[in-house]
């Protein structure tokens, strides 16, 4: 089980550096050699990001179409877990959507792989974490 952010799942659909080993741990997924799990926060981060960089409608429906056919284990975090999560992200210095997946790794006792430098920096101390490569 590991946990992927945005800025990894992004790179299956954009032509961007280390999109190769990001769709390495798509395939792992798609094989049922690795079970992907995400906050749900993932789903608005992406939609987000498609509206970002000027997908068509048609586009956005198909990368959101892909996301759910993946199935994507998407986590809901509680109100416990979002205390959390912002204790976390104020202790380093992250956003909250950035604690919410190191929180899902650390709930969970699994991996979180992140493409975000300047995250990966801030939490690289946590020996769960590794920068996408």
């Amino acid at each position: 089980m590991i946990v992927l952010d945005a800025s990894v799942i992004a790179k299956w659909f954009l032509e961007e550096p280390e999109s190769s080993s990001a769709l390495y741990y798509r395939d792992l997924h798609l094989k049922r050699k690795e079970i992907i799990i995400v906050p749900h926060i993932l789903v608005y981060e992406i939609a987000n990001l498609l509206l970002y960089k000027n997908f068509t409608e048609k586009e956005i429906i198909s990368v959101l179409e892909s996301l759910e056919n993946f199935k994507i284990e998407v986590i809901s975090l509680n109100f416990s877990d979002m205390v959390r999560v912002a204790i976390l992200a104020k202790e380093r210095e992250i956003t909250a959507y950035d604690a919410a997946y190191v929180l899902l790794a650390r709930n969970f006792g699994c991996k979180f792989i992140t493409a975000d430098k300047k995250l990966y920096k801030k939490v690289k101390d946590l020996d769960f974490i590794e920068l996408l490569s």
